[in-house]
């Protein structure tokens, strides 16, 4: 038998395990099969060059923390201001969906579902070909999968550090530069 006490303590920790930023399931699937299957899809991609015309569809990964969301609002939002014609497509997670949804630099937002890795993937190719990927999740490896499955021709993402570094820079984290009408970088 649980006491009250022990057993809001066993409550709030089994809630905090389902979480997405504190998923004990989602650092395990991150550090043990992110770093394996990195290395094989890293020997296997190929790194292409970004167009030189605009990108006419930008998709963004968003899957966790709210605050990272609403940071990254200022850079779509410059996008969408150098390139008005662009379509911006966020894929975001449970916790920050309905953030996304009210960000007016998004021409449309998609709730994905974090956790289950294959649904993730198949959600995200049969949206189509991005012409530019942007990773701005926290989550480094489970996400650097998620956008080498994005079929995007070019990928641009922060660069970690740790054991996968190589692999997911190689994969994910070839960070071009877009030169807009006003010779602002982005």
């Amino acid at each position: 038998n649980l006491t009250p006490s022990c057993a809001l303590k066993r409550e709030v920790i089994v809630t905090l395990c389902l979480t997405s930023r504190g998923s004990y399931f989602l650092r395990g699937v991150d550090r043990v099969f992110g770093i394996s299957l990195l290395f094989v899809l890293g020997c296997l991609y190929r790194k292409r060059k970004p167009d030189k015309n605009p990108p006419k569809r930008v998709g963004v990964l968003v899957t966790a923390a709210i605050g990272d969301t609403v940071l990254l609002s200022a850079v779509l939002k410059d996008l969408k201001t150098q390139w008005p014609d662009t379509t911006v497509e966020i894929f975001a997670g449970a916790s920050n969906f309905e953030i996304a949804s009210i960000l007016k630099c998004a021409d449309k937002v998609h709730l994905i579902p974090v956790k289950h890795l294959l649904r993730t993937i198949s959600y995200i190719r049969a949206r189509g070909c991005f012409d530019l990927w942007i990773d701005s999740g926290q989550w480094a490896r489970v996400n650097a999968l998620y956008s080498f499955f994005s079929r995007a021709r070019v990928r641009a993402g922060f660069k970690t550090p740790g054991p996968a570094s190589p692999l997911s820079s190689k994969i994910i984290s070839e960070l071009f530069i877009f030169k807009t009408p006003s010779n602002k970088n982005l």
